[in-house]
């Protein structure tokens, strides 16, 4: 297991995507898995029905990830053959063109300013990129402006709908953004248009700042023969950059082509260091070293981890991160060393939330796998990443491999499904979960109990968080990260004004406090900014809090409230529950396991497919819309029978404390890595008669 080379585990990503079949232009199935999972939507023209409509969105995914991808996923490659993109600049609609040519204006792609140089469109992508934008209050040249666009620090400082914000980042220009862009030419004093640098100036950048796959593109752009052509891109540019050069060489006789070589071979290795080194075969130069390992800190090939011969495990997730997968990966050590089995916690080395949980003192915590097996508590989007973003090396060297894999929706893309072969088995956290990886044929789907516990007894007084003894607080808790469309507290609301309008209820001692993290300013949070606005009763907590202050103002409420669309467990309403608290809860999906008609308050619903853009993957998929009406009944009913409530209330308890207690968990670990390592005994016994 230990031999298993990284390229073996993930060569797949370097396939062509099955929906980039049959063209000309191939995306492989790594570069598709990311811009799906970013929900950048630029590459969706590979589905248009038009070649050429398809070929302008790819180019652009192409630029995109050439100008701010490639180096930040440095074992993807994505290769486009020169011709094709000199094609493209030559022959599309100029507009389509500089709009595409603006996806590469950033401070490490050049290989694509190479191809605009090359292009015989040249001059006439200069003017365009020299155009005032319409944008501004201003004259700022259209590169300028897009350059702006894609840097959140300079749309932060400079306003450029006013004029003064135009003036000052003209200043920054002058002063430190012609440093940074050193391909772009431009002065506002002189505003002569846009130019890009000498051709010297260029290379010179690509050898000191580009990623391999940046040079090679470079070096096949600048060396590719042309149809029709008499000189390589190269000597073209060289003669345009050089006249004086020209002058001089052919005046003595030779030819243009003839009158270049010459001067190439005495004395252009030495005026033209770096573009000699890119062009030239017999000193192909490497790139810089320093953009290579993992997001998060490079992870070198001296370095790399070997899974030890002791019998414990590697738990690899977010253990720092103030999240569900993080209180995964924490709860999972604790249920290991209840179970006597060592154990040690390892950051997964791809960039993941922020550290704001601090680990208990006793807590073990490693850089490098030391036993034998290793579960990921990461999702297995989360394993592919590992794949782009240089944790090939981790994941091969990490012994036995289970995936402890939360997934949200029924199916899991088919057009991933290899990443399953990554892993020797799955740790599914509930039989939703279950079903959905043992539909896709992996041979080793075990469903595993996830410890729901409390690290202390909470502290449940109401005064601190301003609520009165009086009030009946329902609640609801989400992450804006975990895709506020799925977790759906839009229908708490509705459900809550619904059940208790103020009009008909105004007078009852009722409140809905609405949880939430990482929110942002979108369609759905201004939906639920709207819904409550005006009515007193409804407390919007944003605050972040640490774990134990999260538990007390759990602690402090009377009922949770989970209208979600789908739950791969539902760690929320299972602490709650935990808590002696009645929960009123979707009837669907991970929570099924623990939510029935003794321990909550199912709401009924249907299974709808789910709408574009409103999850990861969702094209095919389906999930659930509960019935507001019923939500709302459900909620009176709570409300109103107090003994109900109580009785629902004591048999989830229960339930939670049976099944994913810590001692429960770990009984349940403690049997199934004890027959990992078993297998793994015997299977070492055979290998070695």
């Amino acid at each position: 297991m230990n031999s298993i080379d990284h390229d073996e585990l993930y060569s797949w990503l370097d396939e062509d995507s099955s929906r980039s079949a049959g063209r000309v232009y191939k995306v492989p199935l790594g570069v598709q898995f990311l811009f799906e999972y970013r929900s950048w939507k630029i590459i969706s023209g590979l589905e248009s029905e038009s070649e050429s409509e398809s070929e302008a969105e790819l180019m652009r995914s192409y630029f995109f990830w050439c100008a701010k991808l490639s180096d930040v996923y440095p074992e993807m490659r994505w290769d486009l053959p020169p011709a094709k993109i000199l094609d493209f600049l030559n022959s599309r609609q100029l507009s389509v063109v500089c709009e595409t040519v603006c996806q590469a204006l950033t401070r490490t792609s050049t290989s694509i300013i190479c191809a605009v140089l090359i292009s015989s469109r040249a001059d006439d992508i200069l003017r365009w990129l020299s155009k005032p934008s319409p944008a501004c209050a201003d004259k700022i040249p259209l590169a300028l402006y897009h350059i702006w666009l894609s840097r959140p620090d300079l749309k932060k400082h400079f306003n450029l709908s006013r004029k003064e914000g135009c003036e000052k980042f003209l200043n920054w220009w002058s002063k430190f953004g012609g440093k940074e862009y050193e391909f772009i030419q431009y002065s506002p004093d002189l505003d002569d248009g846009l130019k890009f640098s000498p051709l010297v100036r260029i290379t010179d950048h690509i050898l000191r700042r580009s990623t391999a796959s940046e040079l090679e593109l470079a070096k096949k752009l600048l060396c590719s023969e042309i149809e029709g052509a008499e000189l390589l891109p190269f000597q073209s540019l060289i003669a345009k950059d050089r006249p004086d050069l020209i002058l001089t060489k052919t005046g003595g006789g030779l030819g243009l082509k003839d009158a270049l070589e010459t001067w190439w071979e005495s004395s252009g290795a030495y005026e033209l260091k770096s573009l000699h080194s890119i062009v030239t075969k017999e000193k192909a130069l490497s790139p810089p070293s320093s953009k290579g390992g993992s997001v998060s800190g490079e992870f070198k090939s001296a370095d790399r981890p070997g899974a030890g011969e002791k019998e414990g495990v590697n738990i690899i997730g977010y253990p720092f991160g103030m999240l569900g997968l993080g209180e995964d990966a924490r709860q999972m050590g604790l249920c290991l060393s209840a179970a006597g089995i060592e154990c040690a916690l390892i950051e997964a080395p791809i960039k993941g939330p922020k550290r704001l949980i601090e680990l208990d003192p006793s807590t073990r915590v490693i850089d490098n796998p030391e036993y034998q097996v290793s579960v990921f508590c990461l999702p297995p989007t989360d394993m592919i990443r590992l794949g782009l973003e240089g944790g090939r090396d981790f994941v091969a060297a990490s012994g036995y491999r289970i995936g402890a894999w939360p997934w949200e929706l029924p199916e899991w893309p088919e057009r991933y499904c290899q990443i399953l072969h990554v892993v020797d088995e799955i740790w599914a956290q509930s039989e939703y979960v279950a079903n959905c990886f043992r539909r896709l044929g992996h041979p080793n789907v075990v469903k595993m109990p996830m410890g729901v516990t409390l690290t202390k007894a909470p502290d449940r007084c109401r005064e601190r968080w301003g609520f009165s003894n009086e009030d009946f607080i329902f609640y609801a808790t989400f992450d804006g990260n975990s895709f506020i469309t799925r977790k759906n507290p839009v229908a708490v609301v509705k459900a809550f004004l619904k059940a208790f309008s103020m009009e008909n209820c105004g007078d009852l001692n009722v409140c809905l406090l609405i949880k939430a993290i990482n929110v942002r300013e979108d369609v759905y949070w201004s939906e639920i900014l709207t819904l409550v606005a005006g009515d007193p009763r409804i407390v919007v907590f944003t605050e972040s809090l640490n774990r134990d202050d999260m538990v007390d103002l759990m602690a402090t409420a009377d009922c949770y409230v989970s209208l979600h669309r789908s739950e791969g467990f539902g760690r929320g309403i299972a602490e709650a529950m935990l808590l002696g608290q009645p929960v009123v809860a979707s009837a669907f999906s991970g929570n099924a396991d623990f939510c029935n008609d003794d321990t909550a308050f199912c709401v009924a619903g249907k299974v709808v497919p789910v709408p574009a853009g409103h999850y990861l993957f969702d094209d095919g998929q389906y999930w659930y819309d509960p019935d507001l009406d019923d939500a709302a009944g459900k909620m009176r009913l709570v409300y109103n029978d107090s003994e109900l409530r109580r009785v629902k209330a004591a048999n989830g308890k229960a339930f939670i404390e049976k099944v994913y207690s810590k001692e429960a968990v770990a009984r349940a670990y403690k049997d199934r890595i004890e027959a990992v390592y078993s297998n793994l005994a015997r299977s070492e016994d055979q290998r070695s008669v």
